[in-house]
């Protein structure tokens, strides 16, 4: 199967085997850590407030739920790729191919397809309509899609200059800081106005938003599409699990500070209309 790599050099783990060829594994356990964060965290530190104002605190639950399956299919998922004891599958789609043959690869190919192009689309919009908002309070006036354009162009030159997981590092570490550093100001924005909270009414649980809500928590916590390629590029995959684990319970200590705080509107993180 042309899917499948590093058909030498494999030890043998406790739970699967895992291939420590050095060619293909450079990053290091610090790196790939950074990498899981920076993909995770940032979407659910504008999500939370929304999906607890949909279900109550009964969010609080889901979130929690939603990070402890989130490590437990990350698991699976790099698992699956050492299926058969000795070979280790290029990706999703071969996986998909050794499950299902040549349409379970078209059909998880499709998928995974449709989520690079639609979180991708979702966040230049979101960046464009940002930077519109900001930019505007000076004498420079230009529409949201130009400022789309650009979004679209700047995230562009580092897509095509890296190509691995490795050389993104140093992105990832300042994605990173850059979700801490917003974290830490809507705490602190949020603590000087802690008497607004008053303002609201608290519920345990409304089971008519939990859908909407687990939905919100699930794209929070969405980013297994890149487990693969991460863990590929790691000097030490047997070490995947442990990773994933401390990369998403730092998440979810970045998430869980967000819904509680008064001064920002539940409906803040919608999107404007585009056009």
């Amino acid at each position: 199967m042309s899917d499948i790599e590093g058909k030498d050099s494999c030890q043998k783990d406790l739970t699967f085997e895992v291939c420590n060829d050095p060619h293909t594994g450079t990053s290091s356990n610090f790196g790939a850590y950074f990498n899981v964060v920076c993909v995770i965290a940032g979407m659910g530190v504008i999500q939370m407030a929304y999906a607890f104002n949909q279900s109550g605190w009964f969010a609080a639950f889901l979130t929690v739920f939603s990070c402890f399956l989130c490590i437990y299919t990350g698991h699976l998922l790099i698992k699956c790729l050492y299926y058969n004891g000795k070979d280790r599958l290029a990706g999703y789609s071969a996986v998909g191919e050794a499950a299902f043959g040549k349409f379970g690869k078209y059909l998880v190919e499709v998928f995974l397809l449709c989520f690079y192009f639609g979180v991708g689309c979702a966040f230049i919009m979101l960046i464009g309509i940002n930077l519109k908002d900001m930019v505007d309070q000076t004498s420079v006036h230009l529409s949201r899609q130009v400022w789309t354009i650009i979004a679209a162009v700047v995230i562009w030159i580092p897509f095509v200059i890296f190509r691995t997981m490795k050389e993104v590092e140093i992105l990832a570490v300042f994605g990173t800081l850059a979700t801490v550093f917003t974290v830490v100001v809507i705490l602190i924005v949020g603590l000087k106005d802690l008497d607004e909270s008053k303002k609201y009414t608290h519920e345990f649980v409304k089971v008519s938003g939990i859908p909407i809500a687990l939905a919100s928590i699930s794209l929070s916590f969405g980013g297994s599409p890149v487990f693969p390629a991460v863990e590929k590029t790691m000097k030490t995959p047997k070490a995947w699990t442990k990773i994933l684990t401390c990369a998403m319970l730092t998440t979810l200590a970045l998430y869980l500070p967000m819904p509680p705080l008064p001064p920002l509107p539940f409906t803040y993180c919608l999107p404007h209309p585009f056009y």
